[in-house]
């Protein structure tokens, strides 16, 4: 039997890439820019196959389901009080930089939640988890990766994240831990 993948993508090595998201972006339906959500800690991207049986029960794909998790280091009062409009103001337009330099980028296709992590250990920072979800057809998973990323904008004050700002910023990234007041 002939090796399936002689002569396919994997005996090429410029289709091995590295794996990494270097920037995660955000915009809702009413801003001109997006905005960078912080720095992101072990995101998980997971596209997998939505496929049914054909009458010759053969699987017949009609789709793929998209899981994103990022969880981000910058989780100050500027983010907290900013996370109902990102759930809010959908759709949300994403734009996710990898490390190679293609771009993951959609301006409908995904919904959002967001759980904020802040527990005892003092020795880490406190972190709001992105979660995105969605279903998209073949059409939409080809569209979803480029080379050439939408614009970011020029943000303006009416922008619903404009208290965002473009790039990370070190101050916002606050440690973990709980402390409870005395009365």
């Amino acid at each position: 039997m002939s090796d399936i993948f002689s002569g396919t993508w994997a005996n090429n090595l410029a289709n091995l890439r590295a794996a990494g998201i270097s920037s995660h972006k955000v915009k809702v339906n009413v801003d001109v820019a997006y905005y960078h959500l912080g720095i992101c800690r072990d995101p998980k991207i997971n596209i997998k196959p939505l496929q049914k049986p054909t009458g010759y029960l053969r699987p017949r794909g009609f789709g793929f389901e998209a899981d994103l998790v990022i969880p981000s280091i910058q989780a100050s009062p500027v983010e907290i009080k900013l996370l109902d409009d990102i759930v809010v103001n959908q759709p949300l337009a994403v734009k996710l930089g990898t490390s190679d330099t293609i771009t993951l980028a959609t301006t409908s296709l995904f919904g959002i939640q967001w759980k904020l992590i802040c527990d005892g250990d003092m020795s880490d920072f406190r972190r709001i988890e992105y979660m995105y979800k969605g279903f998209l057809k073949s059409s939409e998973l080809d569209a979803l990766t480029t080379t050439s990323p939408p614009a970011d904008g020029t943000p303006n004050v009416s922008d619903k994240l404009y208290n965002l700002i473009q790039t990370p910023l070190r101050a916002n990234e606050v440690p973990n831990g709980l402390t409870k007041n005395r009365v």
